[in-house]
């Protein structure tokens, strides 16, 4: 990183750049509405960072990186303000935040261009160079120590209880059209084309500045349509709260009492939102989403099948109905139930990622429960000498059928990757990624489960579950550095219980000095919640940890985790044979023969 003393480190990338500037800034203008400008198109773009609120002049920023110190000229701060006036947006103060030098005579270059600019629709024009960047850091030396430090958002990767259902932002009986209904139509229709800010834009200057004009069913509309586009960029709190207003304009029209319970959902109150929703269901009988919602939020000491009990016949088939049972049903491990539900909604909506996203878990999961295909663990390769089918006679059928299925889950999540894609759904598409990695493991396709962890891990690079697996990815190909640095990220992250084992093992397997001791303490603590390690990995992790305690003469220790380890998780001849391996690393030879005798015995019939 270039550095100008006694000045600040320029920013690594663009990126980065324009983070800084979108924190800086909104400290110094006293401006929370100013957000990242995205493109969903990925054209060239004439700013970076835009004041989204309801104002009818907006601020702007251009944010410039550039290699070198070069003077910025006129030419380029007039090239700068056309592309940004060709966006077609209401912005008044356009600003080029930069890092070049301070060009001699800007401040009369910057007077003339904004005289000659006054008929256009930019009204200020100014320059913030690295200088007056560094006098702004100097004023809010906070901002680099909370600079980069937020955390980050999770998509969510695993198979778990919950759907996140759309709100419904028209009301169930649609009333005449007017021209104010229109041009709320207008900025919804930004949200179809992924395009949430100018759908916010749009929405928010109708709020300020037509809201007294509006119907309460157009002003439902309005802030049910904010609460989408909030929702869509990863704000739940603010959707929530925007839904919740919405229904006091619609107290009794089914959509905005189920978009209430979506609220609360939200906003993780679960047991209010599973105590509306079991109201609205008595209220709107006939409401497949009413009880989706009460499904969705039912607490987990209710089972998947005393809540199917009380779901009225004609309302199985519905497909939010269906797909949230399909949920419920892996989480209590009935997959052929899951199966069951998520193929009726895959038929009900099938271009929707979700059905075929639960679809694909449900028969996979359900394969690998029943032992009908291989265990979806890191994609190493399985020698011959330890495949069991190679002395099996009736495991290759057996495995055919088996992986005839996994095939199935295969061909589902690459479907809902497909939908997701075209959705825009990026945790959609990471699940269908994670899936599809999981069902080729299982295939023993490691080539192509690394490939789909890889892409899921470019997609969601702070999500755990994509990260752990990355990590996995690496180690197999012997990346030991890279594999470590990223499971790291993935147990600063949080989210995945076996993140801490897979670390612990690549440190034994890099074994460069600390790397033992860190891993010999991750090791002891996956020992004690059995759960956080991979099934069938658990004896392989006490021999791991006691093998790397014995490597740094923590012999007490080695000998105190073995005791505490009963026949119960454990064979007595496997904890026999440690023992015995133990004591010959500490050279005490009679006390090994008597253990690895103790390992005969536990042998014996």
């Amino acid at each position: 990183m270039a550095k100008f003393a006694p000045g600040y480190p320029l920013p690594r990338s663009s990126d980065e750049f324009e983070r800084l500037c979108l924190k800086l800034l909104r400290r110094h203008w006293q401006l929370p509405q100013l957000e990242r400008f995205r493109d969903p198109e990925r054209i060239e773009k004439g700013i970076n960072l835009i004041e989204i609120s309801g104002r009818p002049r907006l601020a702007s920023v251009k944010c410039d990186l550039r290699d070198s110190r070069s003077d910025l000229t006129v030419a380029e701060i007039k090239d700068a303000v056309d592309r940004a006036a060709s966006l077609k947006l209401p912005i008044g103060r356009f600003v080029i935040a930069t890092t070049a030098a301070k060009p001699e005579g800007l401040q009369r270059s910057l007077f003339d261009l904004n005289r000659s600019n006054r008929s256009g629709t930019i009204s200020a024009i100014e320059v913030l160079t690295w200088d007056d960047i560094e006098e702004l850091l100097d004023e809010y030396p906070q901002i680099l120590t909370d600079f980069g430090t937020s955390a980050k958002r999770q998509a969510l990767t695993r198979a778990d209880a919950v759907v996140h259902l759309e709100a419904r932002c028209e009301p169930a009986a649609v009333g005449p059209s007017d021209a104010l209904g229109e041009e709320i139509s207008a900025a919804a229709v930004f949200l179809e084309s992924r395009q949430y800010q100018l759908a916010r834009l749009g929405l928010l200057r109708m709020r300020e500045q037509k809201w007294a004009e509006l119907s309460n069913s157009n002003k439902f509309r309005v802030l049910s349509y904010l609460g989408v586009a909030w929702l869509k960029e990863g704000e739940a709190r603010k959707a929530a709260m925007l839904f919740i207003a919405a229904k006091s304009l619609q107290p009794d029209e089914e959509n905005a009492c189920t978009n209430e319970a979506l609220a609360h959902e939200l906003l993780g109150e679960r047991e209010r939102a599973f105590a509306l929703a079991d109201k609205l269901r008595m209220q709107f009988p006939s409401s497949g989403r009413a009880v989706a919602l009460w499904l969705n939020n039912a607490p987990r000491s209710l089972d998947a099948k005393g809540l199917e009990e009380n779901v009225a016949p004609e309302l199985t088939s519905d497909p939010e109905v269906a797909v949230v049972m399909a949920r419920r049903a892996l989480l209590d491990a009935l997959f052929e139930r899951a199966e069951h539900y998520a193929r009726l909604a895959s038929t009900a909506l099938p271009n929707s990622s979700i059905p075929w996203l639960v679809l694909g878990q449900a028969i996979l999961l359900g394969e690998l429960e029943a032992g009908g295909a291989g265990t979806a663990q890191a994609p190493v390769e399985i020698p011959a000498a330890q495949d069991p089918s190679a002395h099996d006679p009736a495991a290759p059928g057996q495995a055919q059928e088996g992986d005839s299925r996994v095939r199935e889950s295969e061909t589902c999540f690459t479907q809902a990757l497909t939908f997701a894609q075209s959705e825009g759904s990026g945790s959609s598409e990471v699940q269908a990624l994670i899936g599809r990695a999981q069902a080729r493991i299982a295939l023993r396709d490691a080539e192509g489960a690394g490939k789909d962890i890889e892409q899921a891990h470019g997609l969601e690079r702070e999500d755990a579950n994509g990260l752990c697996e990355y990590g996995i990815v690496l180690r197999a190909r012997g990346s030991l550095n890279e594999a470590i640095e990223v499971l790291r990220r993935a147990a600063s992250v949080g989210g995945r219980d076996d993140t801490d084992y897979h670390l612990a093992v690549t440190l034994r397997e890099r074994d460069e000095p600390g790397d033992l001791q860190e891993a010999s303490e991750l090791l002891i603590r996956s020992i004690s919640r059995p759960e956080c390690i991979p099934a069938g990995d658990f004896p392989f992790a006490v021999a791991a940890a006691v093998e790397a305690l014995a490597a740094l003469e923590r012999y007490h220790e080695a000998d105190a985790l073995l005791g505490s380890i009963g026949d119960a998780r454990l064979p007595a001849v496997t904890l026999s044979t440690l023992r015995a391996n133990l004591r010959l690393t500490q050279g005490k030879f009679d006390q090994a023969s008597k253990c690895a005798d103790e390992a005969l015995a536990a042998l014996a019939p």
